[in-house]
């Protein structure tokens, strides 16, 4: 009886050890397949782009503000061209 406890322990004991392999292995494997799944990397990849777009859109925002006040300064100009040719009539040059 003594000799079945002991085998019976040392039973338990493997069935232990082999469940915690099995457990490190199926993290293994999930590990892998996130990886596999380049979440990481897509995420890293996707942070890069939108930061470059965002950098390119500030870069451009001054220019885009100086032509828009080119356009502002243009129509102005126009305005004071059209009034002095309006005050000036048919005046000969």
């Amino acid at each position: 009886m003594a000799k079945l406890e002991i085998s019976y322990d040392k039973s338990k004991r493997i069935v232990a050890e082999k469940r915690r392999e099995v457990k490190e292995l199926e993290n293994k494997v999930k590990a892998l397949e996130n990886e596999l799944l380049l979440e990481k990397p897509l995420a890293k990849t996707r942070r890069i782009l939108w930061d470059n777009i965002g950098q390119s859109i500030t870069d451009m925002w001054k220019s885009i503000q100086v032509i828009h006040e080119e356009m502002d300064l243009v129509a102005a100009a126009q305005e004071e061209i059209q009034r002095t040719r309006d005050s000036l009539g048919n005046m000969p040059e």
